[in-house]
């Protein structure tokens, strides 16, 4: 998931006048022109509507293309998911709200507190995705992988976000703070939330399916689980700020994040011929209308052995021109399980002849 890790600090807030009004994210199927067939068949786009009629024929032919895009890529798209449109666009617009408050008001409403509180809002600048994969890679030298050098310094990622952990007390974790404004705000985001949960559900029993086991095998244990939903605001940056990623290179920490986003700006390093990780171009995510990204988070990579992977991605600017070009937002809930479970290597994961997994 994503890294909890604070960078350092920027005291610089993008000017009120580059603030833009947001549109709701696109509620057709249709897709957006955007995405090249390059793009299209590197991230591979998974049409969900075979399960709606409950047949075992069905799943099947979905989780074996989940299984294709998981071994090859660690990200696809899905299209035809199932959630109501009025819980996106609800959700959608009280953040667009949230994150259209004074600075002062924002930093008041909830703040994070290391491990007593690791919610709430996360200020202009105030992380570096990256320091998280350059802090493993230090205390892992001995690894193989080519995609440390691929992370150079890194200003402070150029956004802000509001997150929130689980309601059920199972969980540990502690009960969700609310902002106090916008009103909206705690009923839409509290049924985003669910509504993902049951999305990630969904996805959970294929991913069964797709590495033969039984379908609930996943869903067993995420009673009590520790997910979190991160609201993000990219907003456009004034032509005096210092050309930088929106959010520098990592990987998500847990089992899969669930991102619905307004607009371009995410990529993932494509991997070379036989390599594992990284050392490969950077390829733009396509838009595809009412449509989820969903990635592998490390905790998946090691469940399996490292047949299915967790990728390196990262989000640019979108656009040139004064102001540092569109302001982006998304919402991005990431899948974890309850920390009371033990994670070891999937039997049907194991390499013939291997003694011990990798």
């Amino acid at each position: 998931m994503t890294s909890t890790l604070q960078g350092e600090s920027s005291n610089e807030q993008p000017p009120q006048q580059h603030r833009e009004q947001l549109p709701p994210p696109l509620l057709s199927s249709s897709s957006s022109s955007s995405s090249s067939s390059e793009y299209a068949s590197y991230i591979p786009i998974i049409d969900l509507s075979p399960l709606h009629d409950g047949s075992m024929a069905g799943k099947q032919k979905v989780a074996q293309a989940i299984k294709l895009a998981c071994e090859d890529v660690g990200f696809f798209i899905i299209t035809h998911h199932g959630v109501p449109p009025s819980i996106i666009h609800n959700a959608w617009a009280a953040a667009t709200e949230f994150f259209d408050l004074p600075t002062e008001e924002k930093e008041k409403s909830v703040k994070m507190e290391g491990s007593q509180y690791p919610y709430g809002y996360s200020g202009f600048g105030g992380e570096v995705l990256s320091h998280s994969k350059a802090y493993e890679h230090a205390h892992h030298s001995s690894s193989s992988s080519s995609s440390s050098s691929s992370l150079p310094p890194s200003l402070p990622d150029p956004k802000e976000s509001f997150s929130i952990g689980p309601s059920d007390p199972a969980s540990g974790m502690p009960a969700v703070r609310w902002p106090p404004s916008p009103p909206s705000f705690a009923p839409a985001i509290a049924a985003y939330y669910q509504a993902m949960e049951t999305l990630s559900s969904s996805l959970l029993e294929l991913f069964a399916l797709a590495l033969s086991l039984p379908p609930s095998f996943f869903t067993s244990l995420m009673i009590g689980h520790c997910s979190a939903l991160r609201l993000l605001n990219y907003p456009p940056l004034p032509p005096s700020f210092p050309p930088s990623l929106r959010a520098s290179p990592h990987t998500d920490y847990g089992i899969l994040t669930l991102l619905r986003s307004g607009g371009r700006g995410l990529e993932v390093l494509r991997r070379r011929e036989g390599e594992r990780e990284g050392g490969g171009e950077w390829v733009a995510v396509p838009e595809v209308g009412d449509s989820f990204v969903v990635n592998l988070g490390d905790l998946m990579g090691r469940w399996t052995n490292d047949w299915w992977v967790s990728t390196m991605h990262r989000v640019v600017e979108e656009g040139e021109g004064e102001g540092g070009g569109k302001r982006r937002q998304t919402m991005a809930f990431f899948c974890n399980l309850p920390a009371r479970v033990m994670v070891e290597c999937l039997e049907t994961c194991r390499r013939e002849g291997e003694a011990e997994p990798r």
